[in-house]
């Protein structure tokens, strides 16, 4: 069999490709069908979500699907340039696009992830390495406010700072590393 792209012509479709619209631009998000199964692709990110009991489900993280609200309240508040996943025991996920937030080339072929899961106890976005860490902090930093954010009593810089402290390296940087510490400054 082949896989055939199709216009999203269901308003659910069209009101997904939409919401996914604040992570990449509509034209970059494709609908497929194969064997009778509809997929959600980015494939500039490499992502693949496929249709399954009302959901779509990713290919990447397995048993998570996309949440029904992509909108994160408890932290992130003035950045929306993600994904939110969900799994079907509540945990939250967000996708990140890897980079320089305000470094976007809407004519880049390939751009990376980055995916943070939400601490089970703490309700906060777990970092899982010093590039990651650096990532995050420069999110906050650069999208930071005054408001405090409910589940840890912190605001954005604080958020920021407290990520970077808590991201030690022993070793050298890399250039593009160094470009996100540059970016902080």
């Amino acid at each position: 069999m082949y896989e055939k792209l199709v216009q999203p012509i269901d308003d659910s479709l069209i009101v997904t490709r939409n919401i996914l619209s604040k992570f990449e631009p509509t034209e970059h998000i494709l609908f497929s069908v194969m064997d009778n199964e509809l997929k959600l692709l980015l494939p500039r990110y490499e992502l693949e979500f496929i249709l399954r009991d009302g959901l779509f489900y990713s290919l990447q993280k397995s048993g998570f699907y996309l949440a029904s609200n992509q909108t994160l309240e408890m932290t992130l508040i003035y950045y929306d340039n993600y994904i939110v996943l969900m799994n079907d025991f509540g945990k939250l996920g967000i996708v990140v696009p890897k980079g320089l937030y305000y470094n976007t080339d809407k004519y880049a072929t390939h751009r990376e992830t980055y995916y943070y899961e939400f601490h089970p106890h703490f309700n906060q976005l777990e970092v899982i390495d010093f590039t990651s860490g650096i990532l995050l902090a420069s999110i906050y930093a650069n999208n930071a406010s005054l408001l405090v954010e409910e589940w840890n009593g912190m605001n954005g810089f604080q958020i920021s700072s407290h990520l970077l402290k808590h991201s030690y390296v022993n070793g050298h940087l890399s250039p593009y590393e160094l470009d996100i510490l540059q970016s902080l400054m």
